[in-house]
């Protein structure tokens, strides 16, 4: 205990680099591809000692080359974006739509309930009121919910990666600090893939994180009356962190340690901090009258008969069969039982049997697995999306070899920066004499309080450790400088040592495209509320018609629509040079066989004289396919059909 007195600093750094250390191990994995892991190896070596050279090389750019490079990229970086919204959509599903729908709903005065998912699930009323808002003003300006949410979208994504880069400019003058997270942002799937195309929770929560630590880290160079902006901006960021991501509460306990750790040895730290973080409590303590706001402007009344207690995703959080990740089976029975109390009662069980059954050594080993996958980035070009809308016209390993790059790209990436991160813990000394002393103490129970949070107590998914992403690009660029050797010849060790990690992961790349069997999407719309949350089939009145035309831009192995149990349909697809094939309805599936590429039309008939269900998703202004729904000639845009087609 004296020791860790001595040197609490110095025993946290070590403790968040050891956590960190555990997440650069686990990305050497890729759950869809084990084997390529010896290619991981040598590319994570390969970067980690060509960190040195080419630092020393990077420092020798001007601040004028620094600025166009950063122009350059960030330029890239909004035509590749704007390129891939527009040709490369995809199709997203679960929480994102179904908060995406409900605030499209309200935002044109709509509120009846269309599904049980919000009783479920009310920590999603908050940031469905606000898109609401959001949307309320995209409306008033003729657009589409789509352009409205990819608006969106762009300005936040965009203003993270901007405002991150100006922080990390403002904190150090390293061009090697500044470039690394800039070749983070613009050559890897981060400012490409989940964050832009899928709008939910995770980003808005980085931003205000980035922004409380941006002011924060500033603070001490402020006017009075900046401080007073700032009092209010902080005000505002915890109001809506907390509000919209509950694991925020981590920063109560890591601002009380903090507080608390300088109090004993440095209490002059902490007379120009106390505003600023009284008034960042004080929001998060209003967060809650603003849920209640939200709740009630959103005509949302809790219902027990639906609602998960926290101890939910606590039982959930300790399977052992799924490392502690989202438990679709746990779900399923948790919703049969008839209240929120009988959760509760069932959850306190479960916790109990599964410590019991875990042990000590079994908790500890799932604590670790959990940490792993908390940073473990390999899928984040899935995350909340069913696959691309339709999939480029080229061949399935060429597809495949393409995907791989990236989340193996990714995963590099996000390995050098927790091995940059963790080495900078080990090596470096925030001593109190640094103007960053306090606010990096901060920044590190923080980064400690949201492992702990996922590992100790909720469920955990990769999405959740990217809220660490401008925490340790911060303590990176804050950190004091410390002297380094030299490398002989930097620019030639650097250029092989690249080389040699980039053709790790291109040949990790070609080896899994020539041997994969995974099935590639060709064309799909996920996008639903879902039977389980008690969505209802649209009705298809006697002898109705349904048309909608789907485009394979490459052959498919075979169709799957979904469709109520037990419909009394016949259904057809028809295409190109006569093709006739029949839709078999098997279980909640209507399904055709093998097709070659082409534009094809599904036809579904209600042959009865009774009205029959079929599963469609509806808006009213967002398109979910590029072809709409037809029922008896009468066009509807924003409806769709919910299917997936693959190639094998």
């Amino acid at each position: 205990m004296r020791l860790f007195e001595r040197h609490h600093f110095a025993t946290l750094q070590l403790i968040l680099a050891g956590c960190l250390i555990i997440g650069a191990v686990g990305n050497l994995f890729n759950q869809y591809h084990p084997a390529i892991w010896g290619f991981m190896v040598v590319a994570s070596i390969a970067i980690t000692i060509g960190q040195r050279p080419i630092t020393q090389l990077f420092q020798r750019i001007s601040a004028i080359q620094l600025r166009w490079l950063i122009i350059a990229g960030l330029t890239l970086m909004l035509l590749g974006q704007l390129a891939i919204l527009t040709w490369l959509p995809v199709t997203v599903y679960h929480d994102p739509i179904r908060v995406l729908l409900r605030a499209e709903q309200m935002s044109n005065g709509d509120y009846h309930v269309t599904s049980n998912y919000f009783w479920r699930y009310p920590n999603n009323v908050p940031v469905t009121y606000l898109l609401s808002l959001w949307f309320r003003l995209t409306n008033g300006l003729h657009l589409t919910t789509l352009t409205g949410v990819r608006l969106l979208s762009l300005l936040t994504l965009d203003g993270f990666v901007g405002l991150t880069l100006t922080t990390i400019r403002q904190l150090t003058k390293r061009p090697s600090i500044i470039l690394g997270a800039l070749g983070f942002f613009v050559l890897t799937p981060f400012a490409y893939t989940y964050f832009l195309q899928v709008y939910y929770t995770d980003l808005p929560a980085m931003v205000i994180l980035l922004c409380l630590f941006r002011i924060l880290y500033r603070w001490p160079s402020k006017s009075r009356s900046q401080k007073w902006w700032a009092g209010f901006g902080l005000v505002g960021l915890g109001l809506l962190g907390e509000a919209l991501r509950a694991n925020m509460i981590v920063m109560v306990p890591a601002t009380l340690l903090t507080v608390l750790i300088a109090a004993r040895h440095h209490r002059h730290l902490i007379k120009p901090f106390i505003l600023p973080l009284a008034t960042l409590l004080i929001g998060m303590a209003l967060s809650v009258p603003f849920v209640a706001i939200a709740q009630h402007q959103s005509h949302f009344k809790p219902n027990d008969r639906y609602e998960f207690p926290m101890t939910s995703w606590i039982a959930m959080g300790l399977q052992p069969d799924r490392f502690g990740s989202y438990n679709a089976r746990f779900v399923r029975h948790q919703a049969q039982l008839p209240n929120k109390a009988a959760r509760a009662e069932n959850d306190q069980r479960v916790i109990n049997q599964t410590l019991h059954g875990l042990g000590p050594i079994g908790w500890i080993k799932l604590v670790v697995i959990k940490i792993g996958a908390l940073l473990h980035v390999d899928s984040i070009q899935d995350w909340y999306n069913g696959g691309l809308r339709e999939a480029p016209p080229l061949s399935r390993p060429t597809l495949t070899f393409w995907q791989t790059f990236g989340a193996l790209l990714f995963q590099l990436a996000t390995i050098s920066l927790l091995l940059a991160t963790s080495q900078k813990l080990f090596k470096t000394a925030f001593v109190p004499a640094e103007p960053h002393y306090f606010v990096s103490l901060l920044a590190i129970l923080t980064a400690l309080g949201y492992l702990a949070f996922h590992s100790l107590l909720w469920e955990v998914s990769g999405r959740y450790g990217q809220v660490l992403t401008p925490l340790l690009l911060l303590l990176n660029a804050a950190a004091p400088d410390s002297p380094a050797r030299l490398t002989p010849h930097p620019q030639k060790s650097a250029i092989w040592l690249s080389t040699t990690a980039l053709a790790c992961v291109i040949g990790a790349s070609l080896w899994t495209s020539a041997t994969s069997r995974q099935p590639q999407i060709v064309a799909a719309q996920r996008s639903q509320l879902s039977d389980q949350y008690g969505a209802h089939p649209q009705l298809m009145v006697p002898h109705a018609q349904l048309h909608q035309t789907i485009k394979f831009n490459q052959a498919v192995s075979g169709i799957v629509i979904q469709a109520p149990p037990h419909a009394a349909l016949l259904a057809n697809i028809t295409g190109p040079n006569g093709v006739n094939l029949p839709l078999h309805l098997k279980g909640p599936n209507l399904m055709a066989p093998a097709m070659p590429a082409g534009r094809y039309t599904v036809n579904i008939l209600n042959p009865t004289n009774h009205p029959q269900g079929i599963d469609l998703v509806k808006s009213h202004d967002y398109r979910f396919a590029y072809f709409p729904v037809t029922i008896n000639h009468i066009v509807h845009p924003n409806w769709s059909l919910i299917y997936t087609a693959d190639h094998r």
